[in-house]
């Protein structure tokens, strides 16, 4: 076959396609509904060619990204991770299923996450998001955002180059009693409290809150910041007025 001196030359300047970034994140506290909808997120994501998920013990992954990091029953603050992790995500724990299917997970609380940034940032992170659900109640009230406080100003102190602290709005974890008549109750709490409640400041599917969590774990820039749930209201309704509230 010929080819033609102008053909040669335009093969010759034409852009090769650089290969993606092999970029790994790693997801801590994946208990529950949330921390299944975290995975999914992080697995369906273009961002990140593998997605490691601490466990208490080594599990056989049939997922092509997914890769299992059995951390064990050591203390978080002696944490390692093997691979080139940059990013991790944390979310602090809710209820269980019922089916104890996460048991085989790494749960986390909120007394664990300053020792956890800790061996994050021996680990060099880059990014670190960390998701920490409130109720709708609990955005409104000074107290309990002091409470949270205090973790916050513990990632502050452990100076990784960027970290988020996500706030979203969640039902109680186990406020309902075993009766039927305490879950009756219980439910009508949480609707009147939600009712009550600056609709910005209204509970979310876990699969927004996931879906929220990878865009600003993926778009960290470096700093801290806190993403509350009026933040995530506007993201997610982009060009929306104003909510009102009381």
């Amino acid at each position: 076959m010929n080819v033609s001196v102008t053909d040669a030359i335009a093969a010759i300047e034409r852009p090769v396609a650089k290969p993606a970034i092999q970029r790994q994140a790693l997801l801590i506290g994946n208990i529950g509904d949330l921390g299944e909808k975290l995975l999914n997120h992080l697995l369906s994501t273009s961002e990140y060619s593998h997605v490691r998920v601490a466990a208490r013990a080594p599990l056989r992954s049939a997922h092509a990204k997914l890769i299992v990091e059995p951390l064990g029953d050591a203390s978080p603050s002696a944490w390692q991770w093997s691979g080139e992790v940059r990013d991790v995500l944390c979310c602090i724990s809710g209820k269980e299923n019922w089916h104890k299917r996460d048991q085989a997970y790494v749960p986390v609380r909120a007394e664990e996450v300053a020792a956890i940034a800790l061996a994050a940032r021996r680990m060099n992170t880059q990014r670190f998001l960390l998701v920490s659900p409130m109720t709708a109640w609990q955005q409104l009230s000074a107290v309990d955002a002091a409470a949270f406080g205090e973790v916050e100003l513990a990632l502050q102190q452990h100076s990784l180059p960027a970290t988020v602290v996500l706030r979203p709005s969640r039902d109680e974890d186990g406020e309902a009693g075993e009766t039927l008549l305490s879950r009756f109750a219980a439910g009508w709490l949480s609707v009147l409290k939600g009712y009550l409640a600056p609709q910005s400041f209204q509970h979310l599917r876990s699969d927004l809150i996931a879906k929220a969590a990878v865009h600003f774990l993926t778009t960290a820039e470096p700093g801290f910041r806190v993403v509350g749930a009026r933040d995530i209201h506007q993201w997610a309704h982009p060009g929306a007025g104003p909510r009102r509230g009381f």
